[in-house]
């Protein structure tokens, strides 16, 4: 059993700048976060219960809406909600980063959870 990394961040923010190295971050940006970037974290779910408030901050700043914000995807199933706010949230982060918009959230891999 593989040990997860320690999250020793005080922030989302801080954590996704210190984390992820430049090429993670911009592939995040051209391509959107998935899944796969957060397993030796403990999974986006380990993120978001750390992160909660800043995790919604980042995501609905701009937003009119959850549905507007994460699009297609079961909005009233906990494990996708979280994980899509995750994913949402390093997609906006990566765009502040590097200019323009950010890229689509994969929902169809949080969809799949």
């Amino acid at each position: 059993m593989s040990q997860n990394k320690a999250i020793n961040a005080a922030s989302f923010r801080e954590w996704f700048n210190q984390s992820l190295g430049e090429e993670t971050r911009l592939q995040i940006h051209k391509h959107g976060a998935d899944q796969h970037l957060f397993e030796g974290y403990g999974g986006e779910s380990v993120l978001y219960d750390r992160f909660t408030e800043e995790v919604w901050e980042i995501v609905m700043q701009g937003e009119s809406s959850l549905a507007s914000a994460l699009g297609d995807g079961d909005l009233g199933c906990l494990a996708w909600l979280r994980s899509a706010m995750v994913l949402k949230a390093s997609d906006k982060l990566a765009a502040e980063r590097y200019g323009g918009p950010s890229a689509p959230t994969e929902s169809g891999a949080a969809a799949s959870l």
